[in-house]
């Protein structure tokens, strides 16, 4: 019962819907409004859809590894293998889903950007088209985040219809 919530919302007149007389067994669940986040699944949403609380998260997450990662002691190479394997993934678990916007996406890049740029010890007026690029033609491949996006959309679509 401890970790039962319930909640419910009427979308078609999107109305809070009363909860409060139900009752599993003896007790009574948690209450949870629609708005107010949830985690589940790993992803922090609300039953209203709104996953702002999620998007916060990932550049929290995302943040607080940058300032752990300050002061590194490790080789570019391996610096930029932490990053992607430390980093990317808050973002790549909801990316689908979090619904973000085009300015959201930007400045998640730019974080990106700026802890790359640390990762490898240039000075941050480099152009990012430095890390963009493929391998071949000189660059890190580092991902885009509206790549990771789509790429995760359509897995996920693909994993919906079969």
């Amino acid at each position: 019962m401890g970790k039962t919530e319930v909640t419910g919302y009427n979308y078609k007149r999107q109305r809070l819907l009363d909860v409060s007389s139900l009752q599993l067994g003896n007790g009574k669940p948690k209450i949870v409004m629609p708005w107010d986040p949830v985690k589940y699944l790993g992803v922090c949403l609300t039953i209203t859809g709104d996953s702002t609380s999620e998007r916060d998260y990932v550049r929290k997450k995302t943040l607080d590894t940058i300032k752990h990662l300050t002061k590194h002691m490790y080789h570019p190479q391996q610096f930029h293998c932490v990053v992607q394997v430390v980093i990317i993934p808050f973002f790549r678990y909801s990316a689908a889903i979090a619904n973000w916007d085009s300015k959201e996406v930007d400045k998640l890049e730019i974080l990106w950007m700026r802890v790359f740029k640390k990762a490898r010890k240039v000075n941050a007026s480099l152009p990012d088209v430095t890390f963009w690029v493929g391998l071949e033609q000189g660059g890190l491949r580092t991902p885009k985040a509206r790549a990771i996006i789509t790429s995760e959309t359509t897995s996920l679509v693909n994993h919906c219809m079969y």
